[in-house]
C-alpha cells in the first residue's frame, strides 16, 4: 500500500505537471519555472479574467487528474484532490496571480489538498 509520503509526492508531481500545461501560454509557461524567476505578466495578457479562470480550472483539473492517475493514484482520489486544487487556487489567487503562479505556491496548495484527502480517506 502506498504511504502518505509517497501519495503526497505523487500528487505534488501531478500538480506541477498540471500547472505547466494548464494554460499553455508563454506567461504561464514562464511562471511555472519556479519561485526563483519572477515574471511580470501584464494584466492585459490574461484577457477576460472570468474566461481565464474558467479555462484555467478546466485545464488544470484535466491535467492534474491525468497526471495523478498516470502516477497510479486511484481515479476517485485523483478527482477529489484535483477538485480541491481548483477550489483552493480559486480561493487564494486572482486570475493574474494564477498566470504568475510559482511551483512553490502550487505545491503549497496541493499539499493542503493531499492532506485533506489523506485525512478523509486515511
Amino acid at each position: 500500500m502506498r504511504t502518505a509520503r509517497t501519495f503526497t509526492a505523487c500528487l505534488l508531481a501531478a500538480a506541477a505537471v498540471a500547472s505547466l500545461s494548464a494554460c499553455g501560454d508563454e506567461a504561464t509557461e514562464q511562471s511555472a519555472q519556479g519561485p526563483a524567476l519572477e515574471i511580470e505578466v501584464p494584466e492585459s495578457a490574461i484577457g477576460d479574467p472570468a474566461k481565464f479562470n474558467a479555462d484555467f480550472a478546466q485545464s488544470f483539473k484535466e491535467s492534474c487528474t491525468k497526471a495523478a492517475t498516470d502516477a497510479a493514484t486511484p481515479p476517485a482520489m485523483a478527482e477529489t484532490v484535483c477538485d480541491c486544487g481548483v477550489s483552493e487556487l480559486d480561493k487564494q489567487f486572482s486570475a493574474i496571480e494564477k498566470a504568475r503562479l510559482t511551483t512553490d505556491q502550487l505545491e503549497s496548495v496541493m499539499q493542503v489538498c493531499a492532506d485533506k484527502v489523506l485525512k478523509t480517506d486515511g
